[in-house]
């Protein structure tokens, strides 16, 4: 993913606009994280590649134990699996297949709030094979999406409604019922999106392997 991104050199056009326009702790944080990027590419470059991990065969007993934060990884494995070559030929793919999405509603039923937005993607489109598992239901997904939202302090675009093609009662309901899971499963609480698919790291490179798989980060 690193040597994919464009060699950066000085500060970009998008640090320069937000400095000329006065916003500069926009300014800083683009420039810390042009500079974090720098960094990630010198420490990939500097590390021992080792032997491949087997992520399936890691991730696979720890969700088949009810640890939520690996059922929800081991659901999100599939989005990596279109970038693979003969993955079906895999020895965990089966097994995968079988028990990716039971892990993940499992998660959602023990309150890990990222359970939410995956559930949310996997009810509403097929994109990659793991959402591909999951039968869409896009009322369902709405109750997951503005749950996710309510998790981690966002706000529910109304477009999301009218594109499920909910009317105005069936949105007030939705939503009561996210409202509701909100309240009992998780008490009302907001917490830190971590992700919990294996891009994560890449994009959130100061949280540690302890903070993506430990408990749900609280806000």
């Amino acid at each position: 993913m690193l040597r994919a991104r464009p060699q950066e050199a000085g500060p970009s056009d998008y640090e320069e606009r937000l400095e000329e326009e006065g916003n500069l702790e926009a300014a800083n944080a683009e420039a810390e994280a042009a500079l974090l990027r720098l960094e990630q590419a010198a420490a990939c470059r500097d590390a021992n590649p080792g032997n491949e991990v087997g992520t399936l065969a890691l991730l696979a007993p720890a969700a088949a134990a009810g640890h939520a934060p690996s059922q929800v990884l081991y659901f999100s494995i599939g989005k990596q699996f279109r970038f693979q070559r003969g993955i079906y030929q895999h020895p965990g793919f089966d097994a995968w297949r079988r028990d990716a999405a039971r892990h993940l509603f499992a998660a959602a039923r023990a309150g890990e709030p990222e359970a939410a937005s995956a559930l949310a993607r996997a009810l509403d489109n097929d994109s990659d094979l793991g959402d591909g598992l999951v039968p869409d239901d896009p009322r369902a997904a709405h109750v997951q999406r503005v749950l996710a939202d309510r998790l981690f302090g966002r706000e529910t675009h109304p477009s999301w409604a009218q594109r499920a093609g909910l009317n105005d009662a069936e949105r007030a309901r939705l939503e009561a019922e996210a409202a509701r899971l909100h309240e009992q499963r998780f008490g009302g609480r907001r917490y830190l999106g971590r992700g919990l698919d294996a891009s994560a790291p890449y994009r959130q490179p100061t949280l540690t392997a302890s903070d993506f798989c430990g408990p749900p980060i609280p806000l």
